[in-house]
């Protein structure tokens, strides 16, 4: 019930006051102003606590979002997706970008074996995010556990790793960090070391160059003759924040990526140890390939030869290339040209002198120029123009005697390919009395002989590589010995599709011809299991050995790719029948599969053969181009006389293709060889390395050579 009550009275109903005036008091009207801002106050505190919230939850939300991108980045790592892996990364900075994508596809992305550590497939949930102000930018940081190779009963390691991402358009990326992420450069001596790090990984570097330093002063007690355990010398080391450093890694034989400097990857971009464990197994990664580069110099194991080493080197990247030297005992470079345009060098059969190419391209002409060195000289043997901009221009060392070259040039709109012989006592300023040749000449070991291979015709020719006698149709001419040479011969209406190809020796003398290998047996004879036809796509002999030969060639048909390198060896002195002779007997001493654009071809960049044999005889070289983005390649070396396989991974451009790319020393002792821009010096026989480091931007074409060879050597 509605009570309705009156505070009127009956007399008080028509009374009307007077007007009274309204009296207020100061301190009542600041108390109502307290009290209204009061309520403003706690109204917007509850605005904002509903804001924080609210901005809490986004915060959330977008940490979310960095941690799934991270979890499909790891999926397409573990599945090397590059597809897949290529949206996740950003490409504002180009280099880096193709740095990521070659990680990815070596499978060095995570995997830390080069160091000793191998990854566990254990996944985490422990991820820490830190965003910017602006939420733009996120570092997240999250641990991965790697189990420690060569020690026994050691449980797992954890190293915390540090990945920057930012958004782009409405994804996360993985990005490159941030100059602030590193901090400054900082560079201090300790004891033998000079050590370059970023500022970010300051406590663990100073910790290991203390222990470096510990353990590189009892490695140099042992021997003082190594020219980095010299009175005042100093190791440089620097930790990289390149992510090819991590690239780099991989390659134990190839320490230096820098001039003289040591590089290594920054700990955090390897991973930060999680404790003391971790710490120690780092640390033996992280110095072993320091130590075995220390201990590889201070004793050689057979001394070096009594000649120089020249390669053409890039000053700059920015600047043409130019002639320097070596001397592989006294440890000196010398510059021994200005940078020029030099397009390959090569070194003459005896390295008595050196052939370089020079190409000085114009708008409608390309002056290409052939030039010899020799004797601290030099002698232009060809300077010609061409209006034929793909033309090339080749020089093949000839003679024994080195005293020609065969002079090719191809023209790039006919492909057609001429030869000529520049005898060099006949060459004057540039031009030589060249003669023509009809096809390619190969010389016998004393130059009194020559196979010429005319188009599919095989021929004898006399001494100038003028044909004199028909030989068969054929090609992969060889000599055995002065009167004995070998050939692949096409058999009756071979095709590509349906080879017949037969390995043969002649001796030029009688004549006499004895069949040693058909291509038709070849399969059954490798695998008895397997029919087909085997194509024959290359054939050489040994230089020190006439009875053992080598075939390179790869089956017809079937899913699988293959390429074989096949020994041919032989009975008897004679190489031809006699009463106790027996059939050759064949091994497969190399079986490559899955093979580049699964074209055995690949193996062949630039039509360089697929296989050469020392000049000793010692060594059957083989070579085979690995991944196009990492520019890899391997090298098989096959001892002819143990049987012995080694091989050898480095890193060299395919395209502009500079073959060669490496040279036998004459004692057949050391082997040359470029490696992403740096040369390595082998001794195969005895499972021996050192790098030869520099200060240019990249060296190519290395070359033994004579001391007398160059006038200015540094001897």
């Amino acid at each position: 019930m509605k009570n309705n009550y009156s505070w009127e009275t009956d007399d008080e109903a028509d009374w009307e006051p007077s007007p009274t005036p309204v009296v207020t008091s100061s301190r009542g009207k600041l108390y109502t102003l307290l009290l209204l801002i009061a309520g403003v106050a706690v109204i917007g505190i509850l605005i904002l606590l509903l804001l924080n919230r609210r901005l809490e939850g986004r915060e959330d939300i977008i940490r979310q979002n960095v941690i799934a991108a991270q979890h499909t980045w790891e999926q397409a790592v573990e599945r090397q997706d590059l597809e897949l892996f290529s949206t996740l990364i950003s490409r504002k900075q180009a280099d880096w970008y193709q740095s990521q994508r070659r990680l990815l596809m070596s499978g060095r992305a995570l995997d830390r074996e080069a160091l000793g550590l191998a990854l566990l497939p254990v996944e985490t949930n422990q991820f820490e995010v830190e965003l910017d102000a602006n939420w733009r930018k996120a570092e997240l940081t999250f641990p991965r556990q790697y189990g420690v190779l060569g020690v026994d009963d050691q449980p797992p390691i954890t190293l915390y790793q540090t990945l920057t991402y930012q958004i782009s358009g409405d994804r996360w990326q993985l990005a490159q960090p941030s100059v602030s992420f590193w901090g400054d450069s900082v560079v201090e001596d300790v004891g033998m070391l000079h050590i370059t790090y970023p500022e970010r990984d300051a406590e663990f570097i100073s910790r290991l160059a203390s222990n470096l330093a510990r353990d590189l002063a009892a490695i140099c007690a042992e021997s003082s003759a190594a020219r980095e355990c010299l009175p005042d010398s100093l190791i440089p080391v620097e930790f990289s924040t390149d992510p090819e450093s991590l690239l780099a890694l991989d390659d134990i034989n190839t320490p230096a990526m820098n001039g003289r400097t040591l590089m290594l990857p920054a700990p955090s971009l390897v991973g930060l140890p999680a404790d003391a464990a971790a710490y120690d197994a780092l640390y033996r990664g992280y110095t072993e390939r320091i130590r075995e580069m220390l201990r590889n110099d201070l004793a050689l194991p057979v001394p070096l030869p009594e000649q120089d080493i020249v390669a053409l080197c890039f000053p700059a990247f920015d600047e043409g290339t130019a002639l320097y030297s070596y001397n592989p005992v006294s440890d000196q470079w010398a510059q021994q040209s200005t940078p020029r345009r030099f397009s390959s060098l090569q070194a003459l059969p005896d390295d008595s002198g050196l052939v370089f190419r020079v190409g000085l391209p114009g708008t409608y002409i390309a002056h290409l120029e052939l030039v010899l060195q020799q004797a601290g000289s030099e002698l232009t043997l060809v300077n010609e123009g061409t209006t034929e901009l793909s033309a090339r221009l080749n020089a093949i060392p000839s003679r024994p005697q080195s005293d020609s070259l065969i002079y090719s040039t191809v023209q790039g709109s006919t492909g057609i390919t001429n030869y000529r012989l520049l005898p060099f006592d006949s060459c004057v300023d540039g031009a030589c009395d060249a003669i023509p040749l009809a096809g390619f000449p190969v010389w016998s070991p004393d130059g009194e002989k020559t196979l010429v291979q005319v188009g599919s015709q095989l021929h004898i020719g006399d001494s100038e590589g003028e044909p004199q006698e028909l030989v068969d149709r054929a090609f992969s001419p060889f000599w055995l010995t002065d009167d004995t040479f070998g050939f692949i011969r096409l058999v009756g209406s071979s095709t590509a599709e349906s080879p017949e190809m037969e390995l043969v020796i002649r001796s030029v003398t009688t004549e006499q011809e004895r069949l040693l290998v058909r291509s038709a047996d070849l399969m059954s004879q490798l695998d008895p299991n397997r029919s087909g036809a085997f194509r024959i796509m290359y054939g050489t002999g040994n230089p020190a050995n006439p009875n053992q030969m080598f075939l390179a060639g790869t089956p017809i048909g079937g899913a699988q790719k293959q390429f074989f390198v096949i020994k041919v060896q032989l009975d008897g002195s004679s190489g031809f029948p006699s009463s106790d002779d027996h059939d050759p007997k064949l091994s497969v001493i190399l079986d490559l599969g899955d093979l580049p654009v699964g074209d055995s071809h690949t193996l062949t960049p630039t039509g360089y053969p697929p296989f050469v044999v020392s000049p000793d005889g010692r060594w059957l070289m083989v070579v085979r181009f690995v991944d196009s983005i990492t520019n890899t390649w391997q090298l098989y070396l096959y001892n002819t006389e143990s049987q012995e396989m080694k091989t050898i991974t480095f890193n060299y451009p395919v395209y502009p293709a500079p073959f060669p790319f490496y040279d036998w020393s004459a004692d057949g002792n050391w082997l040359l060889l470029v490696d992403n821009g740096f040369l390595r010096l082998i001794a195969p026989d005895y499972d021996y390395e050192r790098v030869i480091t520099h200060e240019f931007a990249a060296c190519r074409y290395p070359a033994w050579i004579n001391r007398d060879v160059l006038a200015t050597s540094d001897q």
